[in-house]
């Protein structure tokens, strides 16, 4: 499963509307349909986000990418740092390795991640660390990380 670190903040609405509306007015004097030109600058406004993004990540998180793999066995929980390119992604190394009797708590909280907020993960341990993820599916991985801890997930 995919997931998301979290980040404090984004520019996601602050890169796609001022590059929307130029590429409105860009292409009205350019003489093509208004709506093209602003679907390019829209389109220019998600990637500068996505940047954006990525770069927060790296300096939020000790040079780590925004994107990582979620991995929910039957006895253990990895963490996976993704290196995501353009075209295609490959896995850089193993964030974190934890074994699922570990988990004290699972508590849903809602996270700034991949421009929009979302609700994601708070994984307490044993150890009193604390790690927060936003998997792509949450509901699923909170159902996984419970089955393997032989706990009920409650009422669906």
């Amino acid at each position: 499963m995919a997931g998301f670190r979290p980040l404090t903040r984004s520019a996601v609405l602050l890169t796609v509307f001022p590059l929307f509306f130029g590429g409105l007015a860009a292409g009205t004097a350019a003489g093509i349909s208004a709506w093209i030109g602003g679907a390019v600058g829209a389109g220019l406004g998600l990637g500068v986000a996505a940047w954006l993004d990525q770069r927060r990540a790296r300096a939020e998180h000790d040079g780590k990418s925004l994107s990582i793999g979620l991995i929910v066995t039957t006895q253990r929980l990895l963490v996976l740092d993704i290196a995501a390119g353009l075209i295609a992604a490959s896995v850089e190394g193993v964030h974190l390795e934890q074994e699922l009797g570990d988990i004290t708590a699972i508590e849903p909280e809602k996270m700034q991640g991949s421009g929009l907020r979302r609700i994601g993960a708070v994984l307490r341990f044993r150890d009193g660390t604390t790690l927060r993820v936003i998997p792509a599916k949450t509901k699923l991985f909170v159902e996984a990380l419970q089955t393997g801890r032989h706990l009920d997930p409650g009422p669906r």
